[in-house]
């Protein structure tokens, strides 16, 4: 999923990108961005997931410097994201769950 929404970059982390690609959050631009099932997501990416939804910036997979994004998040999950604090900490920042 970290491939998909942050967008390989050539020579990155990812050697199969041999030109620049889109993620998902650069696709997303000035629209929404839905992710369904998060309660999937690893503690690692939740972090980074927070840091997009808090300071509006993320960094490319294999990128050296973040990059600004103006999307909507929408989140879908098949669980009871309150009950588990270590699963909440990435959507704080939406006051919301759905």
């Amino acid at each position: 999923m970290e491939s998909e929404a942050l967008r390989p970059r050539p020579g990155g982390l990812h050697w199969r990108a041999s030109r620049p690609r889109r993620g998902s959050v650069e696709l997303a631009a000035r629209g929404t961005l839905f992710l369904d099932e998060v309660e999937d997501l690893p503690l690692a990416l939740q972090g980074k997931l927070l840091r997009l939804l808090q300071e509006g910036e993320y960094r490319p997979v294999g990128g050296t410097r973040a990059k600004r994004a103006d999307v909507r998040v929408v989140a879908a999950c098949n669980e009871d994201l309150r009950a588990e604090w270590s699963r909440v900490v990435a959507f704080a920042a939406t006051s919301a769950f759905v």
